[in-house]
């Protein structure tokens, strides 16, 4: 007990002298008052792995968030033309205020949608002044200077927002459509208020003499945004809130939309012909959330996932089918950017509603000792009832008992089929929380006719412990209080050596599988998904670590990729106990002659991918990669920084790539890739510019590139300094329907100035191409694409030591130049249309024995 005091007195103790610090380096009123200017220097950018902002974006900040609007094309951001909230985090004023000592933005973007159209920058012919210059389009109507809110103003036509998914011509009469978005931040709001009005304009893009307000509703339950396009207009926001987030649906799907969707899907429901309709939507992050408030109506969500959320907000009265010239729609909704988990969001979403509500606060402590519990995860549950009879499902056993209980009852019979959190709190996370006890604290909503919300909570914990079950009677206006206790775990210390104990320690992975039922995830909770009984997964880097496990019995399973062999115990956990484990692995398939690789892998630079870069590169090591691309979409990552904090030179060599992802043409990687991280997205080529080679009719460039420039722009940004040749330039998924290359330009043959296909990872959608595979007894895979309909068929072979494969892994054979050096080749194959001509070409990589060569 004494050291818990002496722990919280020093955080105490800390926390007053950052305090103290704070203030002697800024001034606090400084920062109250909002404010909005354009990016002059880096140092003003917000920061973090999905931030993509640069110089001449606007910046929007007050004392409590900072959020940029892109003003301009951006690499990887999803819009072509800019105007969207782009990046975003806390004002964190622990830092001073100091942008560059580091954000944490890990918001993808959002931006406005109209059916299935979002802002663009183009004229129209004939507009005229309607449209304004690319200077122009957004711009600082209010700086804040004169201590009120700040205002920026984002004005364009409407243009495809993603082309691939051109389904349905909007709006139906074919018109064109001005944007206008207002992004308003006031002092102390920890929210941006968005409003947006998009109006119907002449067939010329003049703007109408009179003006007609379309009224609008809501989005009703059964109701499809999507089909309603044919009968009317929908409005809302194109959401990519992106991997590094976990999206957050209260009281409907938890932390986890996939699960979610595949359990409906299972009950015969579809979200597309019956959406998920949310009070308001968020992203949780690392010590910050993103949350969308609307307050006129719930979301509607037809689209679904992480990588992009289609949150329609209201659609068309009834009456107008084609909106003629002048017809207007305006809408408004809210932007939050907090701390606290879930729970701070739901403050501010509360606020902003003015709901009813009552405060659950307490602390968590762990079991034996009473330490407190930081960092720990609190959720809240609305409790079930009998649809019948309205009585409370009673509690009596444990979450997993529970749900099962639940699963169990005939569909109807109760008015959930599974605990999903309303809310959830994480102990001693609020920045204004200086004490490590172990608190927690927030509103909840309540019933507004009865006043009163009946809930479960429970903690989770360390190695996914969970609590008892506690039921509580929240009550409007009341505090309900709550000391909750975490069960005790225990810990397993291992190391995994090689066999013959004659090299150094390796890194190493070891996967504790459970026996008796416990330490298992839940995505709905927001747990990371493990497959079967798996409970946990550890990397080592030299092959010595530790374990956290609630008690019960595990399978531990040591490995090293598919090189080495595998070791395995059984291993009792008890609570507050240490357990001490030895395993061997032993390399036992000579590769000789090879080299293992992955040249098609995503981190957290992309959209698409949450893994963050250290345990991304530990996660090469682990696996034995010896070679590695990185490949982010529209990003060039650099893993040189991560494998020398490793020292792990000789294991792991890398070299810089981009997936350059065109939303027209499909999906291509690049590598070795110049990396300069004084660049926007390390410099990768920005597609969304004009072309540089290919002009519309009217003389004006293609807005977007065409295939042959991106195939010229990753060759000209290819890294010659580390391998004196061209860069290997890959179509990547070529069969899949949307981000496939060759269907996108309808190649009834393979073709193309680029140098190996991905045609192993080929994914076939909707039946447009298909690969099949077999081996020819050479040694050679025969890989024969068919199209449909009666279309020519296209056959290749791929030599294990020749024809490389794009995403497969390449085939690398050495090559003496010295006593003390090997040279490598790696090996991939050009394919034309007839196949007639393969050659050798890729990289070379020079080894030194003790140094390596990162590319």
């Amino acid at each position: 007990m004494l050291a818990n005091r002496a722990r919280m007195m020093a955080a105490l103790l800390a926390a007053l002298i950052g305090t103290a610090g704070f203030f002697g380096c800024h001034e606090p009123q400084d920062f109250k008052e909002a404010r909005a200017y354009r990016v002059k220097s880096r140092s003003q950018l917000i920061g973090g792995p999905k931030a993509l902002g640069t110089k001449n974006d606007i910046i929007m900040e007050n004392d409590k968030i900072r959020v940029l609007i892109n003003a301009q094309p951006t690499s990887m951001a999803f819009t072509r033309y800019g105007g969207a909230i782009l990046d975003a985090d806390l004002n964190r004023y622990e830092e001073g205020f100091d942008p560059a000592a580091g954000g944490r933005d890990q918001f993808g973007e959002l931006v406005p949608i109209f059916d299935i159209k979002g802002f663009g920058l183009e004229t129209v012919p004939g507009s005229g002044p309607v449209v304004r210059a690319a200077a122009d389009a957004v711009e600082i109507v209010d700086s804040g200077s004169d201590g009120g809110d700040a205002v920026v103003r984002v004005t364009g036509v409407l243009r495809d927002f993603l082309q691939p998914l051109k389904l349905i011509p909007m709006p139906l009469n074919g018109l064109p459509v001005k944007a206008t978005t207002t992004y308003t931040l006031g002092t102390g709001d920890a929210f941006v208020k968005m409003e947006t009005t998009f109006k119907v304009l002449n067939e010329d893009g003049s703007e109408p003499e009179t003006e007609t307000p379309i009224e609008l509703r809501p989005v009703k339950a059964g109701e499809d945004p999507l089909t309603l396009m044919f009968t009317g207009d929908a409005v809302g926001d194109a959401l990519f809130f992106g991997n590094s987030l976990s999206m957050f649906g209260p009281g409907v799907f938890g932390f986890s939309p996939e699960f979610y969707i595949q359990e409906e899907y299972l009950r015969g429901n579809s979200i597309l012909s019956d959406p998920v309709l949310l009070d308001w939507v968020g992203g949780i992050g690392d010590g910050v959330g993103y949350g969308l408030y609307h307050p006129d109506g719930p979301l509607s969500f037809p689209l679904m996932e992480n990588i992009l959320t289609a949150a329609f907000e209201q659609v068309a009265a009834a009456g107008n089918v084609l909106p003629a010239p002048g017809s207007t729609y305006t809408y408004r909704r809210y932007f939050i950017v907090a701390d606290g988990d879930a729970s701070g969001l739901l403050d501010e979403v509360i606020g902003l509603s003015d709901a009813p509500s009552a405060r659950l606060e307490g602390h968590v402590m762990y079991e034996g000792g009473g330490e407190p519990a930081s960092g720990v995860h609190v959720h809240v549950f609305p409790h079930p009832t009998f649809s019948g009879s309205g009585e409370y499902v009673p509690v009596t056993g444990t979450y997993e008992e529970t749900n099962e209980y639940l699963a169990s009852r005939a569909v109807g019979s109760v008015s959930a089929h599974r605990l999903i959190p309303l809310t959830r709190f994480e102990t001693d996370s609020r920045r204004d929380d200086s004490a490590a006890d172990g608190s927690f604290s927030g509103k909840i909503p309540v019933d507004p006719e009865t006043g009163e919300l009946h809930a479960i909570v429970m903690a989770s914990g360390p190695g996914n412990t969970r609590s008892k079950l506690y039921p509580v009677r929240l009550r409007v206006g009341k505090k309900e209080r709550l000391a909750i206790v975490l069960p005790a775990t225990g810990t397993i210390d291992y190391i995994i050596e090689n066999y013959d104990q004659r090299g150094p320690a390796l890194p190493a992975k070891l996967t504790a599988v459970s026996l008796s039922g416990h330490g298992l995830s839940d995505p709905f909770l927001g747990e990371s998904f493990l497959p079967a009984s798996e409970a946990t997964i550890s990397h080592s880097v030299d092959g010595r670590g530790t374990l956290t496990l609630p008690a019960g019995r595990y399978r531990l399973v040591a490995s090293r990729g598919p090189e080495y062999s595998t070791d395995e115990a059984i291993v009792s956990v008890s609570p507050h106990k240490t357990e001490q484990v030895l395993l061997y692995i032993d390399r036992v398939v000579d590769t000789s002659g090879w080299i293992s690789g992955d040249f098609h892998l995503h981190a957290n630079r992309s959209t698409d991918s949450g893994a963050d870069l250290p345990g991304r590169v530990l996660s090469f090591l682990v696996e034995g990669l010896e070679i590695v691309a990185s490949s982010d979409h529209d990003y060039i990552t650099n893993y040189r920084p991560y494998v020398e904090d490793f020292g792990a030179r000789d294991l792991l060599y890398t070299m810089p790539g981009d997936e350059l992802s065109h939303l027209s043409y499909g999906h291509f990687n690049g590598y070795p890739m110049r990396y300069d991280e004084r660049e926007v997205a390390g410099g990768a080529p920005n597609w969304r510019t004009p072309s540089p080679s290919t002009n519309l009719p009217d003389g004006s460039p293609m807005p977007e590139w065409t295939p042959q420039d991106v195939f010229d722009a990753l060759r000209e940004r290819g890294d010659r300094s580390l391998v004196d040749q061209d860069p290997i330039v890959v179509a990547n998924h070529m069969e899949e329907s949307i981000t496939g290359y060759f269907p996108r330009v309808r190649l009834a043959a393979i073709s193309g100035d680029f140098r190996a296909a991905g045609y192993l990872y080929g994914r076939r959608s909707g039946g447009a191409r298909r690969a099949d595979f077999r081996e020819n007894g050479r040694g050679e895979f025969l890989v024969r694409f068919r199209r449909r309909r009666g279309h020519q068929q296209q056959t290749l072979r791929r030599h294990p030591h020749r024809d490389g494969g794009g995403d497969a892994r390449f085939d690398v054979s050495p090559a003496r130049a010295g006593a003390d050096a090997d040279r490598f080749r790696c090996w991939c194959g050009r394919a034309t249309s007839s196949c007639a001509s393969r050659r050798a070409i890729c990289c070379s990589i020079t080894r030194t024995a003790g140094r390596s060569t990162t590319i």
